[in-house]
């Protein structure tokens, strides 16, 4: 589930997120800046993420990286 996914179900069941965070002892994040990484076919190759500055910054710099290396980065955002 990427980032974008999990802000949408924190919105949408705040409870559930607060125990999932929880249960992943605060390694789960609900802002951009993680992305799927997927092949020009369209497979699931893996994910990528990135911090250290605005989210939307970071997601920016992992979907030029991304591009850079002839893939494709999947933020969530495709669907809205």
């Amino acid at each position: 589930m990427n980032n974008r996914a999990i802000a949408a179900r924190a919105e949408s069941s705040p409870e559930f997120f607060t125990s999932v965070a929880s249960l992943a002892r605060g390694r789960l994040l609900s802002v951009p800046g993680g992305v799927f990484v997927r092949d020009a076919r369209g497979a699931l190759l893996g994910a990528a993420g990135a911090t250290g500055d605005t989210s939307l910054n970071d997601e920016s710099a992992l979907l030029a990286g991304v591009a850079s290396i002839g893939l494709r980065a999947e933020t969530g955002a495709e669907a809205a």
